[in-house]
């Protein structure tokens, strides 16, 4: 006789009844799929950490807040993004124990590049032992995002913060832990981007359906709800009111906001496309299809599902196929200096579409609405307060797609050091063999930045990151590092021929003598050679 088996739980897996094994997408990486999506985070991580080591982050807006805090002496904190400085501070502190260019750039580099890696890895972490399927959704999310260069930017923080916790919250949302990073980000978004009021109340209104659905965790949630609400409206107010202030009004002008929003070429086009539809469509069949191999025990049974007939197989061959021919397009494209941009919010806003998705299904299938006791979790024993993981370590008919967007994100990673390397190295070359203390930059001038594999770096930083990538050359005689030229905007090099003034920007000054001293030695212009 077998023995009875056992009755349902709400909101599990094991509720749906088992069918036979079957042979298809959900058997090519059998069950070493686990490891083999953690070693891809992981060699993610490491590729994060290359992309710091070449400068990736000093893109655009980088250069520019490392380039302020080398000759300011602080942490730059333009329109009173206060959310820049922690990401800041190692460099800074280096700054001022006497740390030269070289340590303080890598160490800035690699201050921006540890939140998304950070952030990948708690993802994982938090799935790989409940509901290891639902990783596509981040996955695919980030694989979006690399298609943005910007290494400072508040609106990609944001999405980097919030993952982790939506998926803590419908996964575990009886854990302090969880309760206490609830807390946390909500005054961290009051100092984020100027739309985190979004994300703020996203998060209060997932925090009242977990209060709906967890009668035992309804007070808890229902005050951490409360006060992620008062932080969104806060930073409503503030952006609605600092907008004549904020640069942030510039995009709001028909072509601001097209440029700001938008991608711009094809493959990009393609890719952002395509992740949305193949997100919603993983979506949909993790929480109401059956695409998780699920696992029981009880009474000796195994069921795997794999089901959706062909519906799921052309979804698994689309995605299989699909997302490695666009990676490869969008990174040939990057590499001829195409689609080369700080970012385009569209890419957040399909992040946190995907991350709500992503919620409501780590809610659905995951352990959280498993086992609601009817007595308060704190006066449960420790035991009874265990909670029941349902869904197997497997990842089933997800994984083949999770391996290729971890993939797609790491190539992507690799391309863009690869192209940016290339750049700087160029730009070296510029400042160290031409003979003038000054190089003109314009639109088609100097040659060297023509190419179409320079136009990575051929923008208005430029000059900033000349100095601060620049050559270390060192004369053979003496061993000290060789005079480099300075590069300067239009006709700034005419000024520095005649007063001891640096222009990098058009709206910024610096005396020659400081930024000598900063980042020199300097090729020494007239204006400092000449008797006073």
């Amino acid at each position: 006789m077998h023995p009875d088996p056992v009755p349902a739980q709400r909101g599990s897996v094991d509720a749906e009844a088992p069918v036979p094994a079957a042979a298809g997408p959900d058997t090519l990486l059998g069950s070493s799929a686990p490891a083999v999506v953690h070693a891809l985070v992981v060699l993610i991580c490491l590729a994060y950490a290359l992309a710091a080591l070449v400068g990736v982050p000093l893109f655009a807006d980088g250069a520019h807040y490392l380039f302020r805090l080398r000759m300011d002496g602080v942490p730059y904190v333009p329109d009173l993004r206060l959310s820049a400085v922690p990401q800041q501070l190692p460099a800074y502190l280096a700054s001022q124990l006497g740390a030269g260019t070289l340590t303080v750039r890598h160490l800035f580099a690699l201050s921006q590049v540890l939140l998304p890696a950070v952030s990948l890895l708690a993802c994982w972490l938090l799935l790989r032992r409940t509901l290891p399927a639902l990783m596509i959704l981040p996955g695919l999310a980030l694989l979006l995002n690399q298609i943005n260069f910007s290494g400072v930017s508040e609106l990609l923080a944001m999405q980097y913060v919030v993952w982790p916790l939506v998926l803590a919250m419908s996964l575990h949302p009886q854990r302090r832990a969880v309760w206490l990073y609830a807390a946390l980000v909500g005054p961290v978004l009051l100092f984020q981007h100027a739309l985190a009021f979004g994300a703020a109340f996203g998060l209060a209104g997932f925090g009242v359906i977990l209060a709906w659905a967890r009668p035992d965790l309804r007070r808890i949630w229902l005050r951490l709800a409360l006060w992620l609400a008062a932080f969104g409206a806060l930073r409503l107010a503030w952006s609605t009111v600092g907008l004549s202030e904020h640069y942030e009004q510039r995009m709001l002008t028909p072509d601001g906001a097209a440029f700001y929003v938008f991608t711009v070429t094809w493959g990009q086009h393609l890719l952002l496309a395509a992740v949305a539809l193949l997100g919603l469509l993983w979506s949909g069949c993790l929480g109401f299809g059956r695409c998780l191999i699920m696992e029981s025990n009880q009474a000796g049974r195994t069921g795997r599902g794999l089901s959706g007939g062909l519906g799921m197989t052309l979804l698994w061959w689309s995605t299989v196929l699909l997302l490695p021919l666009l990676v490869a397009i969008v990174g040939q494209e990057m590499l001829w200096g195409q689609g080369v941009r700080l970012k385009a919010a569209v890419t957040v806003m399909v992040g946190f579409m995907l991350m709500a998705a992503a919620g409501l299904v780590g809610l659905l299938r995951g352990p959280a609405l498993a086992r609601v006791p009817i007595a308060p979790v704190q006066s449960l024993p420790r035991r009874a307060r265990a909670v029941p993981t349902h869904a197997s370590g497997r990842l089933g008919p997800v994984a083949a797609p999770l391996v290729v967007a971890l993939l797609g994100i790491f190539l992507l990673l690799m391309v863009k050091s690869v192209a940016w390397w290339t750049a700087t190295r160029g730009l070296q070359t510029i400042v160290a063999e031409s003979e003038s203390p000054c190089v003109s930059l314009t639109r088609e001038s100097p040659y060297g930045l023509q190419w179409p594999w320079m136009a990575i770096i051929d923008d208005w930083n430029a000059p900033m990151n000349a100095l601060i990538f620049r050559p270390r050359l060192r004369d053979p005689d003496s061993g000290e590092l060789t005079p480099i030229s300075l590069l300067l905007p239009n006709n700034s090099c005419d000024w520095l021929a005649l007063f001891p003034e640096v222009y990098p920007t058009a709206w910024l000054s610096v005396s020659w003598a400081q930024l000598d001293q900063r980042f020199g030695p300097l090729r020494v212009p007239e204006s400092v050679s000449a008797p006073r």
